[in-house]
């Protein structure tokens, strides 16, 4: 999907989308981790999966 005439909010801390994007159909939700990759010079924003973001938060709070 191409969203035109949209205004993100950028810095080195976050990434802030227009205030018109809807969460629920693009089937995201507060608390959704994302990883940053980089593929031919062109940034992608990957979700990472609700099972491996379970794994993460248990190894960063030293339950793994």
């Amino acid at each position: 999907m191409l969203y035109v005439d949209y205004v993100w909010h950028l810095t080195s801390n976050t990434m802030v989308p227009d205030i018109e994007i809807d969460m629920n159909r693009l089937n995201w939700k507060a608390g959704d981790y994302w990883q940053v990759r980089e593929h031919n010079g062109q940034l992608i924003f990957c979700k990472v999966d609700p099972m491996v973001q379970f794994l993460l938060e248990g190894a960063a709070n030293g339950l793994s």
